[in-house]
C-alpha cells in the first residue's frame, strides 16, 4: 500500500512540477560547477605557467651569480701564485719572511675580492688551511673566531673538491649581520698538503635583492642543496617546517610543481634546478593568493544561485498553499480512512471552491461512517455484557449443594459457628459472583473472596495446604475481579486426582519490571500440551461455581489490558502446573470500569 502511495505521488501535479524545478536547479547548479572547475583550472594553469616563468629566470640569475662565485674559488685554488705564497708562508722559517708572503698573498688576493665586490658589494672571501688555518681574510678588521671556523667546516675532510653553503652571521662583525657563505674544499688525490679552504660569503640582503620578484607578492621562496636539505628561506613557507623530510621525493625532477595541503591552507609549489650547484630554487604560493578574484566570482555567482532558488521556493509555497496542501491533506486523509484510521481532523480553512466543496462532502461522510460505527460497537458491547451475565446466573448447583450440606453437617454436629462462617463465606461468593466480572477490584479485595472460597474447600475436603504470599504494598493495585479464582479452582477440579494432605497449592505476587506477576503453582498431576491448549479455549467449565472459566479469564485480559499481558501455563504429566498472570500495575485504589471494547 505505502509504494503504490509513493508512486502515484510522483506522478501527481504538485510532484511533476517539484521535479520540473528540481531539475532546473540541477541544470543550474551543474552549470555553474563545470564552469567553477573549469575557471579554476585555467587560472591554476596560468598562475603557474607565470609564476614558473618568474622563476626560472631568477633561477638564472641566482645559477650565475652562484657560478661566478664557484669559478671565482676555483680559480684561486688553480692560481699557481696563490699556492707558491701559501708554500713559501708554510716554509718560512722566521717571522719576517712570512710576514712578506702573507702581504704579497694579501696584495694578489685583493684583485679576486675587489672583482667579486663589482657585482656583491661588502662580500667576505676567508683562505684556509689545515696547518696554518686562517691565510687571508676580505676585510681590514676584526680576524675570524678560528673556532667558528673549524666548526663550520666539519664534514669536509676527504679529498677531491668537496663543497657546501649556508646562512650564518658574519665572520668579520656580527653587527654587518647574516651572510650566505659557499665553503669550498681542494684536497689533492696524492698529497695531503696542498689541501685548501675557500670561502666566499655574500650578504643575505643581496641574495634577497635577486629573488625580490618573487618575494614581492607574499611568495615563500627556499634554496635546497642536492641532498634535501635547506640552505636558505624567505618568506612564508611554513608547511615545511613541519614535514621537511616527507617533502625531498617530491624534487627528483630538474623543474616541476606540486601542491601541500597543510594549516588548514593549500600550497602551490614550483621549484626549477640550479645546474651549476645542482640545488633547488622553491617558491611557495598561497591558493588563496592565487585564486583572489577568482573567489568572489565565485561567491556571486552562488549568490545568484540562492535568489534563483528563493525565488521558485516562493513560487512552490504559494501553490502549495493555495491547491497542493489542501489535495493532499485530503488524500492523506482517504489514506488513513482506507487503512481504518477514522479519527480525522477538519481542516481550519476550506475553500469556496471545488476543492473546498469535495473536502466537506469527505468529512461529511466519514462523519456518517462515524456514527454507525459507534452504534455498532454499542450493540456488540452490549451483546457481551449479556453474555457475562448469562454466565454468571449459571451458578454450579453442585457447589451449592456441597456447601449447603456441609454447613448442615456442621449444625448436627453443634459446629453453630463454623456454620455461620461459611455460610458467610458462601454469601461473599454469590454477591462478587452475581456483580460485573469486567468491575475492577483492588488485590486486596480479589484475595478476601479468594479467602471465602478457600475456607468453603476446607469443609470439603479433610486436609490439603493453601500458601499466599503477596507483599503489603501491593494490596492496593487493581485489578479485574476473578483474575486468582477460577485457576484455584481449575486446579481443584483437574490437578489432583485426590486431594490429600500432600496438596499444597500456592499464590504468589511480586512486582517485576513495571507490571504486576501473580504466579499460581500446585504440585498436581500436571498435564499435557493438549490438555493446556483446551483449557486455554474453553469459556465454561462443568463444575465451576460460575461460568467464567480460564479461557474467559485469558479473553477478558486481552481485551482489557492489550496484548502485552498475557497468561502463562507451563505444565508436565507428573510435574504439577505453574500459572503466571503478567497484568498491568495500576497502584490507584479508585474503582473503574474501562471497557476496551
Amino acid at each position: 500500500m505505502k509504494e503504490r502511495s509513493k508512486v502515484r505521488a510522483w506522478r501527481t501535479i504538485k510532484g511533476k512540477m517539484r521535479i520540473s524545478y528540481s531539475v532546473i536547479m540541477i541544470i543550474m547548479c551543474g552549470v555553474l560547477f563545470l564552469s567553477y572547475f573549469a575557471s579554476r583550472s585555467t587560472i591554476e594553469k596560468n598562475a603557474v605557467e607565470s609564476s614558473m616563468a618568474a622563476l626560472k629566470v631568477v633561477a638564472e640569475k641566482t645559477d650565475s651569480q652562484i657560478s661566478y662565485i664557484i669559478n671565482l674559488s676555483d680559480l684561486i685554488y688553480n692560481s699557481s701564485t696563490v699556492n707558491n705564497i701559501i708554500r713559501d708562508m708554510e716554509d718560512s722559517s722566521d717571522l719576517y719572511a712570512w710576514h712578506y708572503n702573507y702581504v704579497q698573498l694579501y696584495r694578489f688576493m685583493q684583485d679576486y675580492y675587489d672583482s667579486l665586490s663589482m657585482n656583491n658589494k661588502d662580500c667576505q672571501i676567508i683562505l684556509w688551511n689545515r696547518e696554518q688555518e686562517i691565510l687571508y681574510y676580505s676585510w681590514a678588521y676584526d680576524e675570524p673566531s678560528k673556532e667558528e671556523i673549524r666548526n663550520d667546516l666539519k664534514g669536509l675532510e676527504g679529498k677531491g673538491t668537496r663543497r657546501y653553503s649556508g646562512l650564518r652571521s658574519s665572520y668579520g662583525n656580527a653587527g654587518k649581520g647574516k651572510y650566505f657563505y659557499f665553503y669550498n674544499m681542494y684536497s689533492g688525490v696524492q698529497k695531503e698538503e696542498e689541501e685548501l679552504y675557500v670561502i666566499i660569503g655574500i650578504r643575505e640582503q643581496d641574495l634577497q635583492k635577486m629573488m625580490r620578484a618573487l618575494t614581492d607578492n607574499g611568495s615563500g621562496i627556499m634554496l635546497m642543496d642536492d641532498k634535501g636539505k635547506k640552505l636558505y628561506q624567505t618568506g612564508e613557507i611554513s608547511w615545511m617546517q613541519e614535514r621537511e623530510t616527507e617533502q625531498e621525493e617530491r624534487f627528483h625532477e630538474e623543474a616541476g610543481t606540486f601542491i601541500i595541503h597543510a594549516l588548514h591552507e593549500s600550497w602551490l609549489n614550483l621549484y626549477t634546478t640550479l645546474d651549476a650547484v645542482d640545488w633547488k630554487l622553491v617558491q611557495t604560493i598561497g591558493m588563496k593568493d592565487v585564486l583572489k578574484g577568482f573567489n568572489t566570482w565565485w561567491k556571486i555567482s552562488i549568490l545568484c544561485i540562492l535568489i534563483v532558488a528563493a525565488a521558485v521556493f516562493v513560487v512552490l509555497y504559494l501553490l502549495d498553499k493555495s491547491i497542493f496542501q489542501p489535495v493532499n491533506y485530503l488524500y492523506h486523509d482517504m489514506e488513513r480512512l482506507k487503512e481504518g484510521k477514522k479519527e480525522l481532523i477538519l481542516p481550519d480553512k476550506i475553500g469556496e471552491d471545488e476543492i473546498g466543496n469535495l473536502t466537506r462532502q469527505f468529512y461529511e461522510m466519514v462523519t456518517q461512517i462515524e456514527v454507525l460505527e459507534e452504534q455498532r460497537i454499542r450493540n456488540e458491547k452490549q451483546k457481551r455484557k449479556l453474555e457475562i451475565e448469562a454466565l454468571q446466573a449459571q451458578i454450579n448447583p453442585h457447589f451449592l449443594y456441597n456447601t449447603i450440606n456441609a454447613v448442615k453437617m456442621l449444625l448436627r454436629m453443634g459446629r453453630g459457628e463454623e456454620a455461620t462462617a461459611a455460610l458467610t463465606a458462601l454469601v461473599d461468593i454469590l454477591k462478587n459472583t452475581l456483580s460485573n466480572s469486567d468491575s475492577y477490584v483492588t488485590l486486596g479485595q480479589e484475595v478476601k473472596l479468594l479467602q471465602s472460597y478457600i475456607f468453603i474447600q476446607h469443609l470439603r475436603y479433610d486436609a490439603f495446604e493453601f500458601h499466599m504470599d503477596i507483599p503489603e504494598e501491593l494490596n492496593e493495585c487493581r485489578i479485574l475481579k476473578f483474575m486468582i479464582q477460577p485457576f484455584i479452582e481449575n486446579s481443584f477440579l483437574h490437578g489432583f486426582e485426590e486431594i490429600t494432605r500432600e496438596t499444597m497449592i500456592t499464590v504468589c505476587v511480586r512486582e517485576q519490571e513495571g507490571h504486576l506477576e501473580i504466579c499460581i503453582s500446585d504440585n498436581g498431576s500436571g498435564m499435557e500440551e493438549a490438555a493446556i491448549q483446551q483449557i486455554r479455549n474453553s469459556r465454561k467449565k462443568e463444575r465451576g461455581i460460575n461460568g467464567i472459566g480460564i479461557g474467559n479469564v485469558i479473553e477478558r485480559i486481552q481485551r482489557n489490558y492489550g496484548k502485552d499481558y498475557y497468561v502463562d501455563i507451563r505444565s508436565r504429566r507428573g510435574t504439577g502446573t505453574h500459572i503466571t498472570l503478567v497484568l498491568p500495575l495500576l497502584r490507584s485504589v479508585e474503582n473503574e470500569d474501562p471497557d476496551c471494547g
